[in-house]
């Protein structure tokens, strides 16, 4: 993946089924996968889950407790005011993650 990336391959593209292959390194616990796409041309980092929730690859890394990932997608402009079909907004579940990490490890 890394090759293609670096070869200028978009990492914005979706599947057949609309899903963002940063949602799918974010919600899947695939950390370097995650990197690499941070660095290619056409990141889409606010990526949501098409068909079910609305939920975007910040609300999965952060409800998934993957504080490197919450990390990642900020530094990289994940849009914290987004909200969830819920209504569960990104800030309020990073929130939620960052203190049961602090308080729990």
């Amino acid at each position: 993946m890394r090759r293609l990336v670096e070869g200028g391959a978009s990492v914005g593209v979706v599947d057949d089924k609309g899903v963002a292959p940063v949602w799918v390194a974010a919600s899947c616990g695939m950390l370097e996968v995650l990197q690499v796409l941070c660095e290619g041309r056409g990141l889409v980092v606010d990526a949501v889950e098409p068909g079910g929730d609305g939920k975007s690859a910040l609300i999965m890394a952060a409800e998934n407790g993957l504080v490197d990932y919450v990390k990642l997608l900020v530094h990289k402009g994940a849009d914290l005011e987004a909200k969830d079909k819920v209504r569960d907004e990104c800030c309020v579940v990073v929130t939620r993650v960052c203190v049961c990490v602090c308080v729990y490890t």
